[in-house]
């Protein structure tokens, strides 16, 4: 399995909003025009690929993990409700890159499997379904679009990338909470003291 990386979706060119107008429903983690994702969802997608994790020996906090798993949930939301407006589904290459993906993962049940899928399917799905349109269809719909990302997640996307932001309203005094603060900005860093692992 491939080591943990934040997924960065070029073509997400749209600033992702703390509250977008009243807030997200209680249980929403992601919602965008009707179409949303639960915290439950996301939750039970990070401790499927949490566990993947683990069992191929790769260390990641549960938050670098999480924040992966936010941002794939984020693109392939996009992704769908894109193709739903445009009456269009995602090319074959998905269903060839998933096929690839599945092949490599035969050592894990399918619950995990599907989590996976979701998480580092996800770029080539997005892609699948622009692909369809193009680029420049897809970014001009996007820009007038509000997709909503609970704050709990403390994250954004800025440009093309997706940033951390402080959820909290407290600030980090001691060495080992401003260590904390520091990881989470940069998860390619080394884990802060304390911080939980998958």
């Amino acid at each position: 399995m491939r080591r943990v990386t934040l997924l960065i979706v070029p073509v997400l060119a749209l600033m992702l909003t703390a509250c977008g107008g009243s807030g997200p429903r209680p249980g929403t983690a992601l919602a965008i025009d009707g179409m949303s994702v639960s915290t439950g969802h996301v939750d039970n997608v990070a401790s499927h690929y949490c566990s993947a994790l683990a069992k191929v020996g790769t260390q990641a906090t549960t938050q670098t993990v999480r924040t992966q798993v936010v941002s794939a949930l984020a693109a392939r939301m996009v992704a769908d409700q894109f193709a739903e407006v445009r009456g269009i589904k995602p090319d074959s290459s998905y269903a060839t890159e998933e096929a690839k993906l599945r092949a490599q993962l035969t050592s894990f049940d399918q619950a995990t499997q599907d989590a996976i899928i979701e998480v580092e399917g996800a770029p080539a799905y997005v892609t699948a379904v622009v692909g369809q349109v193009g680029q420049q269809s897809f970014t001009e719909w996007l820009g007038g679009q509000d997709v909503v990302v609970n704050p709990v997640y403390g994250m954004k996307l800025d440009g093309a990338q997706f940033t951390h932001v402080d959820p909290s309203l407290s600030v980090a005094a001691s060495d080992q909470a401003k260590a904390a603060v520091k990881s989470a900005a940069d998860p390619s860093a080394s884990p802060a003291p304390g911080s939980r692992s998958c």
